[in-house]
């Protein structure tokens, strides 16, 4: 018995520990893959929602995998950067568009930064990211 409860201990170690590594690297990283995922999908909700769902996969597989091509997730984010400041959009969405998707930063931070109301960067953002480029 007390072999089992030493095992189950260390399993849930393990598991918090891996989790722990997760949010880290979501928070570190999320922004360049999501880069990517813009890139290779073309679509902002989309990449969203599957970057979303991969973290989750990652979190319930308990694994998290090293990416091995960081030049590719740096070119993806330059690429992310050049879309969001598409001469198509207006220059009142592709500021805050490029602070929210390259940056990562709240539609609150942004609206504070620029001192608008958060509803009214919200809808620019939704505008910016329907804009064809």
């Amino acid at each position: 018995m007390d072999a089992f409860l030493k095992q189950a201990g260390k399993n849930a170690s393990t598991t918090t520990a891996v989790s722990s590594q997760i949010e880290q690297i979501y928070r570190s990283e999320s922004r360049k893959v999501f880069a990517t995922l813009v890139r290779l999908l073309g679509d902002f909700d989309l990449a969203e929602e599957a970057l979303h769902e991969a973290f989750a996969a990652a979190i319930e597989a308990d694994t998290d995998r090293k990416i091995d091509s960081w030049e590719q997730l740096e070119n993806d984010r330059l690429r992310l950067i050049f879309t969001c400041c598409h001469p198509a959009l207006s220059l009142e969405a592709q500021v805050p568009l490029t602070l929210r998707e390259v940056r990562g930063l709240s539609t609150e931070e942004i609206a504070r930064a620029f001192l608008i109301a958060p509803t009214t960067l919200a809808q620019r953002i939704v505008r910016g990211r329907q804009s064809p480029g």
